[in-house]
C-alpha cells in the first residue's frame, strides 16, 4: 500500500499538479479577496465595468494560449534532449513570429475604442487603452510561462502566479483607496502583469547561456497548428465569455453587474480544477516524445478534474445564499443565489470540456475546432436571440458545453490514440 502511494506521488501528473493546485489554491484565495473587496465597495454597475474590463484581459490571454500549446508541443521533446540551443532558437522565433501580429491588433484595438465603448456602454477611453495595455504584456507572458511549462518548472511558475495576485490585490486597493477610481485599478492590475512578466526571465539561463541553433520545425506545419489551436481555444474561452459581453450589452448596468457576480462565482470551480489540465499537457508531450502510453493520463486528469469541479458545485447547490454572502458580500447579490448551482453546473461541464480541448491539442489533433468553432458561433446566435432572462442564459451555455463534451468523447472513443503502443 505504501509502495502503490509513493509511486501515485511520484507520478508528475500527480506531483506536478499538486504544485500547481495548492498556488493556485492561494492565488486564487487573493483573487477571492480580491474580488470581494472591489465587489463589497465599488456600486454595481461600476463593478460590471470592472468585470468586463478583467474579461476583455483573460480573454486574449487564453486566446492566445495557442503560442503556450505551440511551444508545449516543440520544446518538450527538446528539453528531454537536452538541446538547450534549439529552444533558444524556437523562443526567438516565437518572438519574431508574435510580435507584428501583436502590433496590429494593438493598432487595431486603438482604432476601434469608439465602438467599444458604444456597444458595451463605456465612457472612460483611459480605462479601454490600459486595458489594450495589459492585454499585449498579458501574451507575451503567455508565452515565457509556456516555455516554464514545457521545463517542467510548475513550483516556479505557480510562483510567479502568485505573486502577481499579491501584487494585484494590493496596488488596485492602494488605488482605491487613493481615490483613482476604475482607472487607479487597472493602473494596479497593470503594475502587477508587468512585473510577474519581467520575472519570468529569470529561471530560462538557456537565454543566457546556450549560443542560438536553428530548429529542425518546418514553418508549414508551425502555422498549421498554430492557427488551429488559436481558433480552438479561441472558441473555448468564448464559451465563458460571450454571455458576460451580451449580458452587458444588453442589460442595465446594475443587472450586467449581477451577472457578473454569478460568473465570478462559476469561474471558481475552473480556477481550482484547471491546473491539473495545465499539468496534463507538457506530461502527455513528454510521454508521446518518448513513445510511452499516455491515454492512461488523460482519463485520470479528466477523472481528477471531474471530481474536484463536482464536489464544489454540490457545495454551491446546498449552500446557495451562504455561497453569495461568502463570496459577494453584498445583499444585492443574494437575488442571484437561485442560479449559482446552475450555473456551477455549467462550469462542471466546461472544466471537463477544456481538460478534453487541452488532451487533442496535446497529441496535435487540432481538427477539434471545427467542432469548437460551430459550437461557440451557435451559442452566440441563440444568446443572442434568446437572452430575456438569466435563467435562459445559463440553460443555453449548459446545452451547448455539454453537445460538444459528448461528441469529442465520442469522436475519442471511435478514433483511438497511442497507435505506436
Amino acid at each position: 500500500m505504501k509502495q502503490h502511494i509513493t509511486r501515485l506521488y511520484n507520478n508528475p501528473l500527480i506531483s506536478g499538479s499538486t504544485v500547481i493546485l495548492v498556488g493556485s489554491f492561494v492565488g486564487n484565495l487573493v483573487n477571492f479577496f480580491f474580488n470581494q473587496q472591489m465587489v463589497s465597495r465599488l456600486p454595481l454597475d461600476q463593478y460590471g465595468v470592472l468585470a468586463l474590463i478583467l474579461a476583455f484581459v483573460n480573454l486574449p490571454g487564453f486566446a492566445f494560449s495557442f503560442i503556450n500549446l505551440i511551444i508545449v508541443s516543440y520544446t518538450g521533446g527538446m528539453f528531454v534532449k537536452k538541446e538547450m540551443g534549439k529552444v533558444k532558437g524556437f523562443f526567438m522565433t516565437v518572438y519574431t513570429f508574435t510580435l507584428p501580429i501583436i502590433f496590429l491588433l494593438f493598432v487595431l484595438s486603438l482604432f476601434s475604442l469608439t465602438g467599444f465603448k458604444s456597444f458595451f456602454h463605456i465612457t472612460s477611453t483611459p480605462l479601454l487603452v490600459i486595458a489594450i495595455v495589459i492585454i499585449v504584456i498579458s501574451v507575451f507572458s503567455v508565452i515565457n510561462q509556456a516555455f516554464l511549462q514545457a521545463k517542467l518548472s510548475f513550483f516556479y511558475l505557480t510562483s510567479i502566479n502568485f505573486l502577481s495576485a499579491v501584487m494585484k490585490f494590493f496596488f488596485t486597493l492602494a488605488a482605491f483607496f487613493l481615490g483613482w477610481g476604475l482607472e487607479g485599478i487597472t493602473y494596479g492590475i497593470l503594475l502587477a502583469y508587468l512585473i510577474a512578466y519581467i520575472l519570468t526571465f529569470i529561471p530560462m539561463t538557456f537565454l543566457r547561456t546556450h549560443a542560438r541553433e536553428y530548429h529542425d520545425i518546418h514553418p508549414g506545419n508551425l502555422f498549421s497548428y498554430s492557427w488551429q489551436s488559436a481558433v480552438s481555444l479561441i472558441s473555448l474561452t468564448a464559451f465563458i465569455s460571450t454571455d458576460l459581453f451580451l449580458v452587458k450589452h444588453f442589460y442595465s448596468p446594475d443587472q450586467a453587474g449581477l451577472y457578473a457576480g454569478l460568473t465570478f462565482l462559476g469561474r471558481v470551480i475552473f480556477f481550482f480544477s484547471g491546473p491539473i489540465a495545465s499539468a496534463m499537457f507538457p506530461i502527455i508531450v513528454q510521454k508521446q516524445e518518448k513513445g510511452e502510453k499516455y491515454i492512461n493520463t488523460y482519463w485520470l486528469a479528466l477523472i481528477l478534474v471531474t471530481g474536484f469541479s463536482i464536489a464544489i458545485a454540490a457545495f454551491y447547490s446546498i449552500f446557495p445564499q451562504f455561497i453569495v454572502s461568502l463570496f459577494l458580500r453584498k445583499s444585492d447579490y443574494l437575488s442571484i443565489s437561485y442560479l449559482v448551482g446552475y450555473y456551477a453546473l455549467v462550469m462542471v461541464v466546461y472544466t471537463m470540456l477544456s481538460t478534453t480541448v487541452n488532451f487533442y491539442l496535446s497529441i496535435k489533433k487540432t481538427s477539434v475546432w471545427m467542432t469548437l468553432f460551430s459550437g461557440a458561433v451557435v451559442q452566440a446566435i441563440l444568446l443572442y436571440l434568446f437572452h430575456q432572462s438569466f435563467s435562459q442564459i445559463v440553460t443555453i451555455n449548459l446545452m451547448l458545453e455539454s453537445i460538444v463534451l459528448i461528441f469529442l468523447l465520442i469522436q475519442l472513443q471511435l478514433t483511438g490514440h497511442e497507435k505506436k503502443n
